[in-house]
């Protein structure tokens, strides 16, 4: 079954692209949460919206389903 994993902050590069997730869970990389979520090990949220992995032109990321809500979008959370 898997893990339940609420993200309060992310870890991003100078690009402000996310590299990290952290929460009550501790702090994984993106390619870990990556391969979690791929693999069907842990689901992770922010705020209610599920992060999905989105396979995009220069490779995978997350992203948070699109629910209307800034304050939930990985690129708003605080910085850890």
């Amino acid at each position: 079954m898997a893990r339940a994993r609420e993200v309060k902050a992310t870890a991003k590069d100078t690009d402000g692209d996310v590299t990290g997730l952290v929460g009550r869970f501790g702090r994984v990389t993106a390619k870990q949460a990556i391969r979690d979520i791929e693999r069907g090990d842990a689901k992770y949220s922010s705020g209610g919206s599920a992060l999905h992995v989105v396979d995009g032109p220069s490779g995978k990321y997350l992203r948070t389903s699109p629910d209307g809500r800034r304050g939930n979008n990985l690129d708003e959370l605080p910085d850890a």
